[in-house]
């Protein structure tokens, strides 16, 4: 009985010896139970790349710590800004370009203490675009817009400024492009220094969205934007030609016009069509006057010139259809009621 006895004494020291043993090693290996929960919970900035003053969302969230039942206490740059149970996420305006804006959440969980920091640098970007191919009169002050099919073009300008103060060049950023959410279509034109995107009008989409995210090589700087690009149907004014001063373009002749003279010359000017040359020669122009077809200048199809004979009078309705042979869907039509003398209706055009 007594070596039973001592055996049993000496199986239960051994237990309990190793026991002690794993439970120095965890303490060895994990020695602040803290940093091991940290691992667990994650901080997100959204957008990752903020404007200036553009409203910034940093995040918590975690599958394994009870955050919505947690104290959380959030710092912005080293002063606390807000707390409360469960108040996993922190809204606040982003600052100034390369101005570094810290955050830092404290979080009390299930008697740990766990901190989160990230940061980032607010940068800022404009998006320009321009029809490339879209076409409008001389001395037209307007933006010319894009119809279904045209070619647009849209210029990334950045200002990133980095932590020495200085801008950094456009050259030395990263572009990722985005054609209406997706980056499949336009993968090929992102990329290092590429700031400038091409693209085709969609002709069945009246709106397109193009977006940017630029950031510095090593991802610690960065800026996004984003612009919609609308799709405009072409349209044709009539303007006066002027003998001497050429086109009258500071009035258009628009619905009725009452000719005081026994001659009216008539430009026509199409208006978002994409032309390959700047000029409407390579469009195609079909006048008509009171249904019936008639010619216009070949060197100037755009153009056309009413005559009256003396003593004649009436209204005629002067019609014209326009369309691009290159460009399908771009197509115009438009007319405009020409009253001349006191009573009966006659007229040509010459």
């Amino acid at each position: 009985m007594l070596s039973f006895r001592t055996h049993t004494i000496l199986v239960r020291d051994t237990v309990i010896h190793t026991l002690l043993t794993i439970v120095f090693l965890c303490v060895s290996f994990f020695p602040h139970t803290t940093h091991a929960l940290e691992s667990f919970v994650s901080i997100r900035v959204s957008p990752a790349y903020p404007s200036v003053g553009e409203q910034v969302s940093i995040t918590l969230s975690s599958y394994s710590v009870d955050l919505p039942g947690a104290s959380i206490l959030w710092y912005v740059n080293g002063s606390q800004r807000a707390s409360g149970i469960g108040m996993t996420s922190l809204s606040l305006p982003a600052g100034q370009a390369g101005k570094t804006t810290s955050i830092r959440a404290v979080i009390s969980a299930n008697g740990e203490t766990i901190q989160k920091t990230i940061s980032f640098v607010p940068g800022g970007v404009d998006l320009i675009w321009e029809a490339t191919d879209s076409y409008t009169p001389p001395l037209y002050k307007g933006k010319a817009l894009p119809a279904s099919s045209a070619l647009v073009h849209v210029v990334a300008i950045p200002n990133i400024v980095g932590s020495s103060g200085k801008t950094v060049a456009p050259e030395n950023l990263v572009y990722t492009w985005t054609l209406n959410g997706f980056k499949r279509d336009v993968t090929s034109q992102s990329g290092y220094g590429k700031q400038t995107l091409s693209l085709m009008k969609n002709v069945l989409l009246s709106t397109e969205s193009v977006g940017v995210e630029i950031s510095s090589r090593d991802g610690s700087l960065g800026a996004g934007a984003t612009v919609s690009i609308p799709q405009t149907d072409p349209e044709i004014l009539f303007y006066e030609q002027r003998p001497l001063q050429g086109p009258w373009y500071g009035r258009a002749l628009i619905d009725t016009v009452t000719l005081l003279s026994n001659e009216l010359s008539l430009i026509a000017e199409p208006y978002y069509f994409s032309t390959k040359t700047g000029t409407p020669h390579n469009l195609g122009f079909a006048w008509s006057m009171n249904g019936s077809s008639i010619s216009s200048d070949w060197n100037n199809p755009h153009m056309i010139i009413f005559g009256v004979p003396e003593g004649t009078s009436g209204k005629a309705t002067v019609s014209l259809a326009t369309t691009n042979p290159s460009k399908l869907l771009q197509d115009a039509k438009t007319s405009l009621s020409v009253i001349f003398g006191n009573t009966e209706s006659s007229s040509w055009f010459k």
